[in-house]
């Protein structure tokens, strides 16, 4: 729990516009606003008003009154729509004058209570005849964590007196007082590539010829407005081009020149809308729609000869952009060559490639850092004995176990149970991101955490034209905003969709040491908070993995050591009364266990365990993802098929396009979805990440589109799941060493869910879920 106290204070006029040129003896009043958004209390703050000519400073009056309690994220619409009716009278302050402003001393300043100041000043007989732009500002002796906030503006002007109350009566910057909604930088890897080496600019008249672009977005987020410049040059008419475009799904998520080479499967290419286009000196400048990751675009510009004859070979470049971070500059522009002088060459020169190489590859170490997971150590989990319930610092909870379990929440039951722990890990770094929370909109709570931390977003629906999205589950601390709605528990166990977070921000300036309790159930959610005031939900996440920005080579390395580390088998764990669902049990691999055979087709490292089944006892193929990898993607899919969505699905690749079109393609993604400026997208609170829409059914089943559960969670978690699905549907098509047939469109699927955790893998939609058990362990 955070040891210092901080007190977030925001001022804001309540009118943009004041009149000093009323008659003398008549008043004019500045309304001020002042709100302590905590979590801690504010020591005696101090506010600063600005007044110009004809205002008798020496005659002001002061009065000032409160509302307590004001736990909202929007306190700006609260204030504009009139619903505050508690406002009790507080002392008059005293003012003075220093200089040209008047300065007021407040009493303390409790978090959550909204303040209303107001400054009557008679007028002088003197005049005034010029517009001023004036500030008022607050501060405190408690330290503010965000002081752009500490100062508002307002205009006192003479010359719009008989405007009437409309001008007079324009609100001002009330938003000022409400808590800013933050999203991370968005972080992308572009990559292009020419289609072929060479083209032909010596064709005869209005004969065309076509330059044709790949553009691949490796990620890890969304490419904003992207741009592909393309240079050409003479005896090609660029008043009469005409440009298209497609798009297709890299199954596998990375090296998108494997899928253009393999004539066996190849790409399921869907035409986009046309695209606009201008022309720039020697380039034409192509304005694309915004590529998600893994997303591959061909464009193709067609050019008509015009009667100019060329004689010299030209060597062009194409590049791409966009508005999001390049993490890789290097390999987001290509060179081609133009040329007049190999008409004779024949097929062979021409359909030569160009670089498609260079669409593959990671772009930055994503293995870099370890995930940072974990609460301080002074920080409370609420456990239990069996008995009573109670706060047990996370430092002291080795101390007594195993005679105590944390409170944990079970997600598919929707209740709050006691959950054993194996243990703690302490880890210590220079990151950790301070949250400040109300559990019940009265008490404020902070918290500082690393930033890979998963909160539990509580699920609600938002409305976008005539259709709803999910949003909700597992994202990272280091993902949240404020003014987001996180799950809470209250002190009688009851869990709650009422914690608000007020604040985030980096915790700078130390080492922060964490401790990151280690869950043995299937759920590894638990409750972290104090017990009298509630607490908030947490997850364990990905334990062990690497946690940098996602690409696809770091994520099969992750699974990979999973993979290693645990085997199928037939043989029911010690102890177990009851034979597993679907004959096979997980255990933790010993050293007389053959080693786990490579994937098929490729020589990368093993994403299954071994011996897993490819069918089961139905003959529907498997697709299996990890809990602790994908946490969001995984609650999603067992979230829909809970609420009746299908487990069994359809194969039907050719469709997935269009599906995801009609599915996450209508929502908007998170800059639109919380309406932030850009601004607020540069990341001021230095949250990092993205959130992504989730879907299920997939767009590759044909159950999937326009029906299917929409959910935003962590980019990362989408990408993860989405390409361990790419790998076994890749390997699936593939002869298989069983002798049956390989995957094909028609065929059904399900998902099965992989938790470390968990003695038997969880087939989703099967009801008869055993209890949860450790895995055997050698």
């Amino acid at each position: 729990m955070s040891t210092l106290p901080q007190a977030d204070l925001r001022i804001a006029s309540k009118r943009a516009v004041y009149d000093n040129y009323k008659p003398y003896g008549d008043s004019e009043t500045i309304v001020l606003y002042i709100y302590n958004a905590g979590p801690s209390l504010a020591s005696a703050p101090v506010v600063k008003a600005g007044f110009t000519y004809s205002m008798n400073y020496n005659a002001v009056t002061t009065t000032l009154r409160a509302v307590e309690g004001l736990i909202t994220p929007q306190l700006s619409g609260t204030i504009q729509d009139g619903t505050l009716k508690s406002w009790r009278d507080l002392p008059s302050p005293q003012s003075s004058c220093v200089s040209w402003d008047m300065v007021t001393t407040l009493p303390d300043v409790p978090a959550g209570m909204l303040m209303e100041l107001s400054l009557s000043f008679p007028m002088f007989h003197e005049k005034a005849y010029a517009d001023y732009t004036l500030t008022a500002s607050v501060e405190s002796k408690t330290p503010d964590p965000r002081k752009e906030n500490n100062t508002t503006t307002y205009v006192i002007t003479p010359n719009h007196h008989d405007d009437g109350p409309d001008y007079w009566n324009t609100p001002g910057d009330l938003k000022n007082l409400d808590s800013l909604a933050v999203e991370p930088i968005f972080q992308v890897d572009l990559r292009v590539a020419s289609a072929r080496a060479c083209y032909n600019n010596n064709l005869s008249f209005k004969k065309i010829e076509t330059l044709t672009f790949f553009v691949f977005n490796d990620g890890p987020t969304t490419a904003h407005k992207p741009v592909l410049t393309a240079g050409y040059t003479t005896s090609m008419d660029y008043s009469n081009i005409t440009c298209s475009l497609e798009e297709a799904w890299i199954p596998d998520g990375t090296d998108p020149s494997e899928s253009l080479s393999d004539t066996d499967s190849p790409l399921q290419w869907q035409p986009l809308n046309d695209i606009r286009y201008h022309i720039d000196g020697w380039n034409v400048i192509c304005n694309l729609p915004r590529i998600p990751p893994t997303t591959l675009y061909r464009v193709k510009i067609s050019f008509p000869m015009n009667k100019t004859a060329t004689y010299k070979d030209y060597t062009a470049t194409a590049s791409v952009s966009s508005e999001a971070k390049e993490l890789n500059p290097h390999n987001n522009s290509t060179t081609y060559v133009i040329t007049p002088n190999h008409n004779n060459d024949g097929d062979a020169y021409w359909q030569a490639k160009g670089n498609i190489k260079q669409l593959d590859g990671p772009s930055v170490p994503s293995g870099s850092r370890a995930c940072l997971t974990g609460w301080l150590p002074q920080t409370p989990v609420i456990v239990t004995d069996g008995r009573t319930r109670k706060d047990v610092p996370l430092e002291q909870l080795n101390k007594l176990l195993p005679d105590i379990q944390v409170s944990g929440y079970d997600l598919q039951n929707k209740s709050v149970l006691p959950k054993k722990v194996a243990g703690t890990e302490t880890r210590t770094s220079s990151e950790a991101i301070t949250v400040t929370f109300s559990p019940d909109g009265k008490n404020v709570l902070t918290y500082t955490a690393h930033p890979d931390t998963l909160v539990y977003l509580s699920p609600f629906s938002h409305g976008i034209g005539r259709n709803k999205v999910s949003l909700g589950y597992w994202i990272p601390v280091r993902m949240l905003w404020a003014g987001a709605t996180i799950r809470g528990m209250r002190s009688d166990g009851r869990v709650t969709p009422s914690a608000y977070v007020m604040n985030v921000e980096d915790a700078v300036g130390q080492n922060f040491k964490s401790v990151e309790p280690k869950m043995v159930s299937a759920s590894h959610s638990y409750v972290v908070g104090t017990l009298g005031k509630g607490g908030i939900l947490t997850h364990n996440p990905k334990d062990g993995q690497r946690c940098g920005p996602a690409n696809v080579p770091a994520i099969l390395a992750t699974i990979s050591r999973v993979a290693n580390n645990l085997v199928a088998t037939t043989t029911p764990p010690p102890g177990a009364t009851t034979p597993p669902r679907h004959v096979h049990n997980l255990r933790h691999r010993r050293p007389a266990d053959r080693p786990t055979p490579l994937p098929a087709r490729r020589s990368g490292p093993p994403i299954l365990p071994m011996d897993v089944p490819r069918r089961d006892a139905d003959g529907n193929w498997l697709i299996y993802l990890y809990e602790e990898d994908a946490p969001g993607a995984v609650e999603n899919a067992r979230h829909a098929v809970e609420r009746g969505g299908p487990a069994i699905l359809t194969y039907d690749p050719r469709g997935a396009p269009q599906r995801r079109r009609e599915s996450t393609g209508q929502f908007q993604p998170q800059s639109e979805l919380l309406s932030l400026t850009r601004r607020e997208r540069s990341g001021g609170t230095g949250t990092l990440g993205q959130l992504d829409r989730d879907e299920y059914p997939p767009a590759i089943a044909a159950e999937g589109g326009a029906g299917a559960m929409v959910t935003y969670i962590e980019a990362g978690d989408n990408r993860r799941a989405g390409s361990l699905m790419g790998q076994q549907f890749m390997a699936y098509r593939q002869p298989q060493p069983d002798g049956h047939h390989p995957l094909r469109p028609g065929d059904p699927f399900r998902f099965v869910v992989i938790n470390e955790n968990m003695s038997e893998l969880e087939y989703l939609g099967d009801s008869d879920a055993p209890e949860e058990t450790q895995i055997e362990r050698p």
